[in-house]
């Protein structure tokens, strides 16, 4: 109304600079409202969700309250530059995950550790091998990392945006990079599928 809110997303694929692997995006979504509803907030990932109603989803890299001493630009440029270093982040990350093999055994333990963490339900994690076993995207089918977190995706973004939220957060956490080391060391063991 009067021109008072800012809502927006912008997709970032193909940036110069982010060396983003292949069919992965970067989003930095924009909130904010000078009559007060709204702090300035910025957040950032692979893909994010702004919407009229003030749902904002993302990794929060800035939330500053509009006052009568904000320095705009400074604030942008901070936020900026803590989301290109976020960019580089979720691209070495997602690259890490591409190149981490995972067998079908190993695969298995990460769907159960999945649902103990409550990253999503037991009963989802059903869907969530199967589109493993069957990836409903050629993209996902090689064997590694990267495919079944994409599996966990892939049943998530069915599911309401406050699942996909604790989805997404829990699945950081289940993918994170010390747990791919110790999925790159396992590799290097002798399990089998």
């Amino acid at each position: 109304p009067e021109l008072t809110e800012l809502y927006g997303s912008i997709d970032f694929e193909g940036a110069p600079g982010l060396e983003m692997p292949d069919g992965v995006s970067f989003s930095v979504g924009v909130r904010h409202s000078n009559a007060g509803r709204h702090a300035l907030s910025l957040v950032t990932g692979g893909r994010v969700m702004v919407c009229t109603n003030g749902l904002l989803m993302g990794d929060r890299i800035l939330s500053h309250r509009h006052t009568d001493g904000l320095e705009l630009a400074a604030v942008l440029r901070e936020g900026v530059e803590v989301a290109l270093s976020d960019a580089r982040a979720l691209g070495g990350w997602v690259r890490g995950m591409k190149r981490t093999p995972l067998t079908d055994a190993r695969a298995a333990r990460l769907l159960i550790a999945g649902a103990r963490e409550g990253v999503l339900s037991w009963s989802a994690m059903k869907q969530v091998d199967a589109a493993w076993l069957r990836p409903p995207h050629p993209e996902f089918e090689a064997r590694s990392v990267w495919s079944l977190y994409n599996a966990f995706t892939e049943v998530a973004r069915r599911r309401s945006p406050a699942v996909q939220l604790k989805a997404l957060r829990g699945l950081r956490a289940l993918f994170g990079p010390s747990a791919l080391e110790e999925m790159r060391r396992e590799g290097r063991g002798t399990e089998t599928s």
